[in-house]
């Protein structure tokens, strides 16, 4: 029979794995509760969690269903009311500085990670010294608005999503973004806006056991068409002029077509 390995301290008792989350967000009440169901799997009798959200002055229901759990923090910033990729992309480089937990998490709120047991693939990482993780990513893709539900995730209920290739460097390989590593042997990710690009001073190891999923096309065409636009209408002129987030400015022609192309090469990614 195999046995378990529990990490202890040294009076002997078992040492919880620790994990910090730190995200960003903007209005984000209706993609809350399904992130919520992702970030709950990571709190076990073998783990804890602690999550920080760098709040942009929501006007919505947002802080308000962050402020129910104890083990998240609630830190807002004002950019005027507009959307700031700058900031935002300064908060990602350095919100995680400093931390003590075993691993950390740096995530859009509607990017998550999966695993049948990722409480124990982070374990055996912790024990084989994995500096930061490199996973498959998957965009969901559906047709219509999900509603919640206790009894099953996100992706095992839109089912369909399309392999993405999100960190885009030369010889990264068939992997998503780098936004998991050990915070005591990184000192930079040096992420680029929207954490596309990342260059950190720590080795890359790959995980093909633990998955990256984006909520990102999940709830239909027209869901994501005016959640475009409204990001389009809340990002500062500066941001536009420097080419970010270009694609939130599409016309819907434009938008269709690249969700059929998307849809196209979807599989059923349920039983991840």
């Amino acid at each position: 029979m195999e046995k378990k390995i529990l990490i202890k301290d040294i009076n002997g008792i078992m040492e919880k794995l620790k994990i910090e989350l730190y995200t960003c967000t903007w209005n984000e009440e209706f993609q809350l509760p399904f992130a919520l169901q992702y970030w709950k799997r990571l709190i076990t009798d073998e783990s804890e969690l602690k999550v920080t959200v760098y709040d942009n002055m929501s006007d919505d229901n947002t802080v308000k269903i962050l402020s129910q759990y104890d083990w998240i923090t609630v830190k807002q910033f004002d950019t005027n009311g507009e959307m700031n990729e700058d900031v935002l992309t300064y908060i990602r480089n350095n919100c995680w500085k400093g931390s003590k937990a075993d691993w950390v998490l740096m995530v859009d709120l509607d990017e998550v990670f999966y695993a049948k047991d990722i409480i124990g693939e982070l374990k055996k990482m912790k024990e084989q010294g994995v500096a930061v993780v490199a996973c498959q990513w998957y965009a969901l893709i559906g047709d219509d608005v999900p509603k919640y539900r206790d009894d099953m995730l996100l992706h095992q209920q839109i089912r369909m999503g399309y392999k993405q290739h999100m960190n885009h460097r030369q010889g990264q390989g068939d992997f998503g973004k780098l936004q998991l590593f050990d915070p005591k042997k990184v000192t930079t990710m040096n992420y680029s806006v929207g954490m596309h690009i990342s260059y950190p001073d720590a080795p890359i190891m790959p995980n093909f056991n633990i998955y990256q999923i984006h909520f990102d096309k999940g709830y239909g065409i027209q869901w994501k068409m005016e959640k475009r636009r409204e990001l389009w209408n809340r990002m500062a002129d500066s941001q536009k002029r420097k080419g970010y987030g270009y694609e939130y400015g599409w016309d819907d022609e434009k938008m269709i077509s690249e969700y059929k192309n998307n849809q196209a090469k979807a599989i059923d990614i349920s039983n991840l």
